[in-house]
C-alpha cells in the first residue's frame, strides 16, 4: 500500500477511528495533518529488470513455498540481511 492521506478524518472529528488504526497497523505509522489523516506504510519499491526465464524460475520457487513472488522475495532478503 501507497502512503495515503484520508482527508477530513482528523483526531477532534474521527478519534475512536484513528486510535483503532493506531492499535490495529502493524507497520507505518499515523500522523495527523492539516487536512486529514496520514497513513505512511514505511514501505519503498524496489524496481528489478530480469530475463524472462529467471523470473519464471522465481516465481516456481515461491510457488513451490505457497508464497508470492513479492514475499518470497522479501523473504530471502530478510535471510540475507540477518546474516550479515
Amino acid at each position: 500500500m501507497k502512503k495515503s492521506v484520508l482527508v477530513g478524518i482528523l483526531p477532534k472529528t474521527h478519534p475512536d477511528m484513528i486510535d483503532k488504526m493506531k492499535l490495529f497497523i502493524i507497520n507505518g505509522k499515523i500522523i495527523p495533518k492539516y487536512d486529514g489523516t496520514l497513513i505512511d506504510t514505511g514501505l519503498s519499491p524496489v524496481t528489478a529488470y530480469l530475463m524472462e526465464d529467471k523470473k519464471a524460475k522465481l516465481t516456481q520457487l515461491a510457488e513451490a513455498e505457497n508464497m508470492t513472488l513479492p514475499e518470497w522475495i522479501e523473504k530471502q532478503l530478510d535471510q540475507i540481511l540477518l546474516s550479515s
